[in-house]
């Protein structure tokens, strides 16, 4: 039973940080856009990059049922290269995907059996 839980906490905090990334890829994008019509001066726009920072973490959480050493990896690679593409907004995001790397990696624990 635990194993399910930490599972299923895994996931619904990996969901939520996934779609948090993506929202706030795609606001920063936008942003960017919006800037660039009304002249005011931007920094170049990381869409690409953020929708594989995005990506990265989707795979990672579809992974952790058979390889969680694996898609703890790409969380938290996910979490930290999103703070190199959108700078402090990523605080808003990657905590959520580096617990959700936490939970694969406990739940990885939870499935072992007791030596003895």
């Amino acid at each position: 039973m635990p194993r399910l839980t930490l599972h299923a906490l895994a996931l619904v905090i990996g969901v939520s940080g996934t779609l948090a990334a993506l929202i706030i890829d795609l606001l920063r994008s936008l942003f960017h856009v919006l800037g660039s019509a009304a002249n005011i001066p931007q920094d170049a726009s990381h869409l690409f990059s953020g929708l594989l920072v995005v990506l990265a973490s989707a795979v990672g959480l579809l992974l952790a049922p058979p390889s969680p050493v694996v898609a703890a990896l790409l969380l938290v690679g996910a979490g930290l290269t999103f703070f190199l593409i959108v700078g402090w907004w990523a605080l808003l995001a990657s905590p959520f995907l580096l617990f959700a790397a936490v939970l694969v990696v406990r739940n990885q624990r939870a499935r072992r059996p007791a030596l003895g």
